[in-house]
């Protein structure tokens, strides 16, 4: 009768506030016989029907209070204004909630507790969290239909009795996963991807989860969301994908004034191979060529093997080899083995073999002092990343955050170049280690504006002694410090912090404008002091047909480093996806 007339009173005020919508405002009146818990009051209201809906609040969170049986009495207007008087009746407690026949192991992955339902207020948040923890731990280890009843339910002056029993369905497993679109993506490799194995239970969070892995994967896209079919006790998933241009083939021009005389200006260049998803089984293959200066060139290798034999893990090797100026020879040869946290996160680790051999000294340079030695040095490392970025092109929101260190010991090689006393100062053996973290972030300001920052930072440690030129990072160029050659500086300490703002004129094209300000410290070198370089520029990036076109103009300052036009950087080059 009671919720008869709450119907009654929503229909009759309704009409009532289509005529007061817009004329003088109305009033609530709320009486209850439990003062303290609802005291008298009046509020005023643009509409009766607003009115109404403050009322439907209060009768809600009397609810939730474990007021059961609370409801309008009665429902009167007056004028301007609508008396309500509530009736809150008597709050209800659980005496007890027994277990049934939920075993206790599965229980014990939520946090039900029959204590916590003996001579306790009744709380319906708390028993539908309950509900759902219990619901969403079963179908994701294989019983999608489970459902929950309180069986022996009964009331006894407002104290409430039951027990809890679960049906659990039929036990669900994976039979097979099938891939419809155009891709060139195997099903076993993807079927490792997601944990999706045939016979393993059932799991409803791998197939919500499924858009954000294959996401993560870059090579492939989701095209509409999957479909599955339960059948005898089997279920098969079927994934809607599309194959997406990620691999590239790029080569980058520079000119940049030849500070070392002769021709006005030294041309530069980069080549870069990078192939995904190669043969459908989402290895990766790296091949990056630079040629820096007239006798200096970099160059890095990398093998990427997902899943290796059919485990979690995946294996990364690289090769990285830097000829600097003829002064001396550094290869890097590194194995990395990583797992997937989540989504989002993934934990590495590494090890590896740098060595270092030295051709020549530097021109003036101290030769009392032990700048550059050969060496081996065997490290081993641990890093993690976070990544929530929305697209891996052409992000407008989201984070990378990515921190490594490593250890390793370093041994000293004799050169014929350097004299004997020197090594003799030395201790032939140390432990070397570093740290580098890198923070990522994109932030959209408007529809079609992005802000873009990021913080680099990285240190070397060692004694000073036994720390070498050809030991430190290189720091300076486009994909670092604009506005200074690539590689500019040899830094055992250095840090760089970089805003920039693109505008889209595109979903793939943009113009940017951008300042670097940098910190470099050389430990090695006592004549070099630290040093605040900066740079600023302007660029674009757009697609053509042929691939995606990038030009950048850049200006930079430092110590050693006047801000002239002379001495700007021009980087132009064009990335070829297929």
């Amino acid at each position: 009768m009671k919720n008869f007339l709450i119907l009654f009173v929503l229909l009759l005020t309704s009409l009532f506030s289509y005529g007061q919508r817009d004329s003088t405002r109305i009033f609530l009146s709320v009486f209850s016989e439990n003062k303290g818990l609802i005291p008298d009051h009046k509020i005023s209201f643009r509409d009766s029907l607003s009115a109404l809906y403050e009322v439907k609040e209060i009768i809600q969170k009397l609810h939730k209070q474990a007021y059961l049986q609370a409801s309008v009495d009665s429902f009167t207007t007056h004028e301007d204004t609508l008396v309500s008087f509530i009736s809150p009746g008597e709050q209800f407690k659980w005496a007890a909630l027994k277990k049934g026949n939920i075993n206790q192991l599965i229980l014990n992955k939520t946090e039900f507790q029959e204590r916590y339902y003996q001579n306790k207020l009744f709380d319906i948040d708390q028993f539908l969290a309950f509900e759902n923890d219990l619901l969403t731990y079963l179908e994701e280890h294989g019983y999608p239909f489970a459902s929950l009843q309180i069986d022996s339910f009964k009331i006894e002056n407002n104290n409430l009795y039951g027990v809890l029993n679960y049906d659990k369905g039929p036990l669900i497993v994976f039979d097979s996963l099938i891939v419809v679109g155009s891709t060139k993506v195997k099903n076993r490799y993807l079927m490792r991807e997601l944990h999706i194995e045939k016979g393993q239970p059932f799991s409803q969070k791998k197939i919500v989860e499924a858009d954000k892995v294959i996401s993560a994967l870059g090579f492939v896209r989701v095209s509409r969301p999957p479909v599955i079919e339960f059948r005898s006790g089997k279920a098969t998933v079927t994934i809607f994908l599309e194959d997406k241009k990620i691999n590239q083939a790029d080569g980058i021009i520079g000119f940049l004034p030849n500070e070392g005389g002769g021709k006005k200006l030294l041309i530069t260049g980069e080549l870069n191979l990078n192939l995904k998803n190669v043969f459908g089984t989402g290895k990766g293959v790296l091949l990056e060529w630079k040629k820096l200066k007239a006798s200096s060139q970099t160059l890095n290798v990398g093998y990427y093997h997902p899943k290796l034999l059919g485990s979690n893990l995946d294996l990364r090797m690289n090769f990285n080899l830097l000829n600097q100026d003829s002064l001396f020879l550094t290869v890097y040869r590194g194995i990395n083995v990583s797992s997937a946290l989540s989504v989002r996160s993934r934990v590495s680790f590494f090890t590896g073999l740098k060595t270092s051999r030295q051709f020549s000294s530097p021109v003036g340079a101290d030769t009392t002092v032990l700048l550059m030695s050969d060496y081996n040095y065997y490290n081993y490392g641990l890093s993690y990343n976070w990544n929530n970025l929305d697209d891996i092109f052409y992000p407008h929101k989201g984070w990378i955050f990515d921190v490594q260190f490593s250890l390793g010991n370093k041994i000293l090689r004799e050169n014929s170049l350097v004299k004997q006393e020197l090594y003799d100062q030395l201790d032939k053996k140390s432990i070397q280690y570093s740290c580098n973290i890198v923070i990522n972030r994109f932030f959209p300001v408007r529809a079609k504006s992005v802000f873009f920052t990021r913080f680099e930072a990285g240190k070397i440690f060692n004694d000073k002694n036994t720390l070498f030129i050809n030991d430190l990072y290189r720091v300076g160029g486009l994909k670092s410090l604009r506005g200074f050659n690539e590689l500019n500086y040899y830094a055992s300490t250095f840090g760089i912090a970089s805003v920039e703002y693109r505008y889209f004129t595109d979903p793939t094209s943009y113009l940017l404008v951008f300042y670097d300000q940098g910190y470099v410290s050389n430990v090695v070198n006592p004549s070099l002091k630290d040093d605040f370089p900066f740079g600023f520029g302007v660029g674009v990036s757009f697609t053509t047909g042929a691939g995606v076109f990038n030009f950048v103009y850049s200006l930079g300052q430092s110590r050693d480093q006047k801000l002239s036009l002379n001495l700007s950087k021009v980087h132009f080059g064009i990335i070829s996806r297929f």
